[in-house]
C-alpha cells in the first residue's frame, strides 16, 4: 500500500460576521459559506454552524472564527486577517493577510459541507488504534470537536471528512483516499477500510484506544 503523501498547508483562521449582532446569527455567517479556491492548489472552505462560522484550509481541520469587523476576520495570535469582498451584494472571494504573505481566494460553484463539527464523531465512536495484518500498518484515529483526523505509521495526522450521503464514509484533501469504518451487529466501529489508488486494505480496531 502506498504511503499517504501530503503537503502540510499552514495558515491561520479567526471567526467573522458583518456585525457583532452577526456573530451568532447562522443566517447571516451563511453568506460566507463555500469553498474558496486559490491559485494553484488549495481552497479556503468557511461553514457556518450553530451561531458559529468556521473555516479551514485544505489540510487542515475547521476552526472557529471570530469577527473583527464588517466582512473581516482576524485570528491575532497568529497574525492573520481574512477580509471578504463582495460583487453585487454577494460574497465573491476572501483575501488572507498574514505576516506579510497574501492569499487570495475566488468562491466557486462547489459546495461545502452542510456542517464543520459532527457531534456524532466522538473518540468513543471512532477513537482508537487500528492494525492491518498485511502489509502491516498502525493508524491512530483521533476525535476532537467532532472531527477526525488520522495518522498511518510514522506519518504526520491529517484530517478526514465526512462524504455526504455516505455513512461512517470520510475522504482526505491532500491526497485520493477514503476511509469507511465498519460496524458490528451492535452498532459498534470495529474496524476501517482505506480505499487508495485501486488498493483496498482493511485494519482492525483495538481493543485499547490510542494515546
Amino acid at each position: 500500500m502506498p504511503i499517504l503523501r501530503h503537503t502540510i498547508l499552514c495558515a491561520a483562521f479567526a471567526c467573522v460576521a458583518t456585525s457583532v449582532q452577526a456573530q451568532t446569527d447562522t443566517a447571516a455567517l451563511a453568506a460566507y459559506n463555500g469553498v474558496y479556491r486559490l491559485e494553484g492548489k488549495g481552497a479556503f472552505t468557511f461553514v457556518a454552524q450553530d451561531g458559529q462560522l468556521y473555516g479551514r484550509l485544505t489540510g487542515q481541520p475547521f476552526m472557529p472564527l471570530t469577527a473583527a469587523a464588517p466582512d473581516v476576520f482576524t485570528f491575532p495570535g497568529a497574525g492573520a486577517e481574512f477580509t471578504f469582498t463582495r460583487e453585487q451584494g454577494k460574497v465573491a472571494a476572501v483575501t488572507l493577510r498574514q505576516r506579510g504573505a497574501v492569499l487570495e481566494g475566488q468562491r466557486t460553484g462547489k459546495a461545502p459541507p452542510a456542517q464543520a463539527m459532527d457531534p456524532a464523531v466522538t473518540q468513543e465512536a471512532f477513537g482508537g488504534a487500528y492494525v492491518s495484518a498485511m502489509p502491516p500498518l498502525n493508524f491512530s484515529v483521533q476525535a476532537r470537536a467532532g472531527q477526525l483526523t488520522v495518522k498511518l505509521n510514522e506519518q504526520p495526522a491529517l484530517p478526514v471528512f465526512a462524504m455526504e450521503g455516505r455513512t461512517d464514509r470520510f475522504a482526505y484533501d491532500v491526497v485520493t483516499a477514503e476511509m469507511q469504518f465498519e460496524r458490528d451487529a451492535g452498532g459498534k466501529v470495529t474496524g476501517l477500510v482505506l480505499y487508495q489508488n485501486g488498493q483496498v486494505l482493511r485494519a482492525a480496531r483495538q481493543v485499547h484506544a490510542a494515546p
